[in-house]
């Protein structure tokens, strides 16, 4: 079974829902604290499948994020590892849909932090 990966690097020139509405993103981690700190788990849940980040539709999701500070903001970068299960299938499953719809979600998370914050020059 291959394992996919990707990045995307944007840089927001300050550090609301970035998440498409259609997908309803709802964090249900219970002690989750008022801080972001390296190494946490967050559990959410997505419509119309549940989703935790350690279990969920893929055998492997693994989604890390990296914030450093530049002179014109933040640059956030992630990086996504995913497995889907079904052997071939799942192989069929990612290049024809999966990974259309993973790079679509990214997609819209970058525009839609760019109309909130802008742009970095």
């Amino acid at each position: 079974m291959a394992v996919h990966s990707f990045e995307k690097v944007q840089c927001i020139p300050a550090l609301p829902s970035i998440t498409p509405p259609y997908m309803q993103f709802q964090v249900i981690s219970r002690d989750r604290g008022d801080r972001i700190y390296a190494g946490q788990v967050i559990e959410y849940r997505l419509r119309p499948l549940p989703w935790f980040q350690r279990r969920g539709p893929y055998r492997l999701w693994h989604h890390q994020h990296h914030f450093r500070t530049t002179q014109t903001g933040v640059e956030m970068t992630d990086i996504v590892h995913y497995e889907i299960p079904f052997g071939f299938i799942g192989g069929w499953a990612n290049a024809l849909f999966v990974q259309r719809k993973l790079k679509e979600l990214f997609r819209y998370r970058f525009e839609r932090v760019e109309e909130i914050f802008g742009a970095c020059p």
